[in-house]
């Protein structure tokens, strides 16, 4: 369950359309922000500081995180369909079961991010940097990945499901 503050001032952001709001609070906050849970549906959280953000089973579908920080974020079994994550930071991000189909990854960092068990089926990841990411058990079918970057067998792939 989300921090009722946290949230509060995400949506109140939101309704006003400046992140910059989110983005100098969370310059402030100590801790991590909880926003597990949140309905975020088609939210535009493009830059947004997301850092160690608690965004487990969080509702991202559609949501736009163009350029967004995610690093070390917690996105464990959030629902990140249809999501535009392009040139978002996701190192060291753990999306392990989360639902990523369709999910726009283009140029995206996931360097050491865990996507174990995550639904990338026909999320688009050209040149998206995947370079040390988990990938065992992920499902990859219809992914667009032929220029991901990918160092020689940094990846841990096995058990991805290309099927």
């Amino acid at each position: 369950m989300a921090d009722k503050e946290h949230l509060t001032v995400l949506i109140d952001a939101l309704r006003s359309a400046d992140i910059g709001i989110w983005n100098s609070w969370r310059a402030a906050l100590a801790g991590s922000p909880d926003l597990r849970g949140a309905d975020l549906r088609g939210a535009d959280l493009r830059r947004a500081d997301l850092r160690g953000a608690l965004l487990g089973r969080a509702d991202l579908r559609r949501a736009s995180l163009l350029k967004a920080d995610l690093r070390r974020a917690v996105l464990r079994k959030a629902d990140l369909c249809g999501a535009v994550l392009r040139k978002a930071d996701l190192r060291l991000a753990d999306a392990s079961a989360a639902l990523l189909r369709r999910a726009d990854l283009r140029r995206a960092d996931l360097s050491g991010a865990d996507l174990r068990s995550a639904d990338l089926r026909w999320a688009n990841l050209s040149g998206a940097v995947l370079e040390t990411a988990d990938l065992r058990w992920a499902r990859l079918r219809g992914s667009i990945r032929a220029e991901a970057s990918e160092a020689d067998g940094a990846s841990k792939a096995d058990g991805a499901a290309a099927d």
